[in-house]
């Protein structure tokens, strides 16, 4: 239960450092510079906060290699993956103090949700035709099935919601693509103008708290989280 907390409260974290800190910080900063938007096709437009986004690239990457890559302790199953698959060897752990879920959590939601951002920008800046979107989709909604039906596997709660996080972030591309392209109105950002789907959202996210704060895993030690 103490883990769950801990990612609960991470998760926030760096939900609201993207927000209240890099979103407002990429438009406060695309006004001062008056940055100018982006039109990749006729239905899909970059707005100027959103080319700053992009240009943060190198930013995010080093420090992905550096904290991410080179990390011996690490949980991450990508990074793992990387490591497994490609060979590379970090290097021996060294040994630090009790990790800090709230702390990891939250640097993984902020590089999670970067992560989304940056990828869809750079199909869009490299000439994205519509052709190539509709296979990008495609691709990207077959990756989060597979990522989905992997996480309704996993019995331990703790861990469960350190998966969920990114597959839900993951998933909400395949929600707010269409509508940044015009084919339905972005409900999310007009709760008042949308109130049913605003209470709905609302209703499932807390059935979703109370099913979490109500799980038992089956199994204990099965799988570090």
């Amino acid at each position: 239960m103490r883990k769950y907390q801990q990612r609960g409260k991470g998760y926030l974290g760096g939900l609201f450092i993207w927000v209240g800190w890099f979103e407002f910080g990429f438009h406060y900063f695309a006004d001062v510079f008056n940055v100018p938007p982006y039109q990749a096709t006729p239905r899909l437009i970059s707005s100027p906060d959103l080319n700053l986004v992009q240009a943060s690239f190198p930013i995010f990457i080093g420090l992905f290699v550096l904290y991410g890559l080179f990390n011996r302790q690490t949980k991450c199953n990508m990074i793992r993956w990387i490591h497994r698959n490609l060979r590379i060897n970090p290097g021996m752990p060294t040994p630090d103090s009790q990790r800090s879920f709230a702390r990891i959590t939250a640097l993984e939601t902020i590089f999670v949700i970067w992560f989304c951002y940056a990828v869809w920008l750079f199909i869009t800046y490299f000439g994205a035709s519509m052709r190539l979107l509709l296979v990008a989709y495609a691709i990207w909604a077959a990756w989060f099935c597979y990522i989905f039906y992997r996480l309704l596997k996993i019995p331990r709660a703790a861990y469960a919601f350190r998966y969920g996080i990114p597959v839900g972030i993951i998933g909400w591309v395949l929600i707010a693509t269409p509508s940044h392209m015009g084919m339905f109105p972005v409900v999310w950002l007009k709760p008042f103008e949308y109130p049913l789907s605003s209470i709905a959202a609302l209703a499932v996210f807390a059935l979703a708290l109370v099913s979490f704060a109500r799980h038992r895993s089956p199994v204990r030690g099965s799988r570090s989280d």
